[in-house]
């Protein structure tokens, strides 16, 4: 029986993916380590094990309520709901975040996680 949050990987490839309703979302290291995801088990496994998942278009999200904004745009996302929410400077203040909480990421990386309905108040 596979289970949610399995993490797995190719015996011959760096990526690790975890598996979430018998679909695979590969992790960033971004993620990876925010999650702690890096002192768990990593099941290997063959090439072929592997493509029997199938492969979401998304990255599997940070944490809820992170903050992140690419390294190309200067768009600050949220991450609610497994999804980055854009805010305007106005809901960004209004919620009282801080510039420092912003975690600035390669913009393939943000532009990789689910986007939701952007915050405008």
């Amino acid at each position: 029986l596979i289970q949610n949050g399995l993490l797995l990987k190719a015996a011959n490839a760096p990526a690790v993916y975890i598996l979430q309703n018998g679909i695979r979302q590969l992790l960033s290291y971004f993620v990876f380590t925010q999650r702690g995801l890096d002192r768990e088990q990593i099941a290997t496994v063959s090439q072929d094990e592997l493509t029997r998942f199938a492969v979401s278009t998304w990255l599997y999200p940070p944490a809820e309520n992170t903050l992140i904004r690419g390294d190309q745009l200067p768009t600050v996302y949220v991450i609610e709901g497994g999804r980055r929410r854009g805010l305007n400077l106005a809901a960004f203040q209004a919620r009282g975040y801080q510039f420092a909480q912003v975690k600035t990421l390669a913009q393939s990386e943000v532009n990789g996680y689910e986007q939701g309905a952007d915050i405008v108040q």
